[in-house]
């Protein structure tokens, strides 16, 4: 009896590949975000069937690539409110292994950890806003604020997105209104500040381009022409100068007014 003896080398059928999508779109994990669980997620290349495994910290999370139309995609999910995703940082570590493959490198990403959301500003406005008259309001105080934007805000007025300013020509009358703005931070985290804004009046409409302001007193001229019948037809002027206040849009008369005028001929 004749026996022989070979040694055996097996060659690895080859490397794995190993992607990581970008995780949470941004690579920053915000309030909602954490509250609400998010994914991470991959592919492998064409070879389905690797075993892919994501390490936060002391936690696991595994996986296994299935094919999509030609691509091995993975993924695995962080559940809300994961108490392992916390600080200002986490490192996730992502590893793959397939029997018979060169294992792929491991891939490391630090994700930011953003928990705190912006502070709120103040608007402060006038008491009335009127129609076709500019204003413009700044907000004071906040921190940490990358974007505004506002809803309910009257017709003909903006929030400026970078800088939070309130400015425009309202074009209409309206009521005091209630508008929502939202301020939100880089990481996306947002806070929604609900603003009591002023009503809009149309102001004293008359003749000539004098201009009104509301808060304000006024020394007012009444005048008018009419014939007088028993007059044969001649033309009568009658003048007089009244006090009035005008506030809120509406004019009040200071001591009351003459409503009436007896002509005796």
């Amino acid at each position: 009896e004749i026996t022989a003896t070979w040694d055996v080398t097996v060659q690895p059928a080859g490397t794995l590949v190993l992607n990581v999508s970008t995780i949470t779109g941004d690579d920053v994990v915000n309030i909602a975000e954490k509250a609400a669980g998010f994914a991470i997620s991959g592919n492998t290349g064409t070879e389905a069937d690797v075993a892919v495994k994501v390490t936060i910290g002391t936690t696991e999370l595994t996986a296994t690539s299935t094919d999509e139309s030609g691509t091995a995609t993975w993924s695995v999910a962080v559940p809300a409110d994961a108490a392992y995703i916390t600080g200002t940082s986490v490192v996730v570590t992502v590893s793959a292994s397939k029997v018979g493959y060169t294992p792929a490198e491991n891939f490391t990403r630090t994700v930011t950890v953003d928990l705190t959301a912006p502070t709120e500003p103040t608007w402060t406005f006038p008491t009335t806003l009127q129609v076709d008259e500019e204003t413009e309001t700044a907000p004071v105080g906040g921190n940490d604020i990358d974007e505004y934007s506002a809803e309910g805000l009257p017709a003909g007025l903006s929030i400026d997105p970078s800088t939070g300013v309130i400015s425009g020509t309202p074009e209409s009358a309206n009521e005091a209104a209630d508008v929502s703005v939202t301020i939100a931070d880089a990481a996306g985290n947002t806070v929604v500040v609900e603003l009591s804004f002023p009503a809009v009046i149309k102001g004293v409409q008359g003749i000539g381009d004098y201009p009104l302001h509301d808060d304000t007193v006024y020394s007012i001229e009444l005048n008018v022409t009419r014939s007088i019948a028993e007059w044969d037809g001649q033309d009568a002027r009658i003048m007089l100068e009244e006090d009035a206040v005008l506030t809120g849009g509406e004019i009040r008369w200071l001591d009351g007014r003459q409503e009436s005028f007896y002509l005796i001929g």
